[in-house]
């Protein structure tokens, strides 16, 4: 589980453009909104992309907090997989879990508006490769225009 989250913190900031495909979705990443604003996690805090919450070990599982209802579920779908995948193939280190607000505390910035997200989305090479260079760059087209 531990791979698995790395991998998808390390994705997340890429991620954003499938994750908040309009500039209208981006309106909702403020300080203070109760929305992710970096890429971290932790136990039982709503103020991180990925939360573990409070749950016995039948239940176990994670929140991925980024995606927005007006996000397409497939894609998301494929970014969080992808990222699971990326932790569990490679080597990303686990950042360390967040105590507190998560918009203060450590983790890459996410992209605050849709042209930054397109920059990181067709900038990583890493979520390309996992979601293919044809997908991903279709995707960046229609976006970008």
């Amino acid at each position: 589980m531990a791979r698995a989250i790395a991998g998808i913190v390390d994705l997340l900031p890429a991620s954003m453009a499938l994750l908040a495909p309009n500039v209208n979705a981006f309106r909702r990443f403020q300080p203070g909104g109760y929305v992710p604003l970096r890429a971290n996690w932790g136990f039982k805090n709503r103020t991180v992309a990925v939360r573990i919450p409070c749950s016995d070990a039948d239940n176990c599982r994670l929140e991925y907090r980024v995606a927005g209802a007006d996000a397409n579920p497939y894609l998301v779908v494929a970014a969080l997989l992808a990222g699971i995948l990326h932790g569990l193939d490679g080597n990303a280190p686990l950042p360390a879990r967040v105590r507190g607000n998560g918009a203060l505390a450590g983790g890459e910035p996410l992209p605050l508006r849709q042209s930054e997200a397109l920059t990181a989305f067709a900038n990583d090479t890493r979520l390309q490769a996992l979601l293919g260079e044809r997908f991903c760059r279709l995707f960046h087209t229609c976006k970008a225009a």
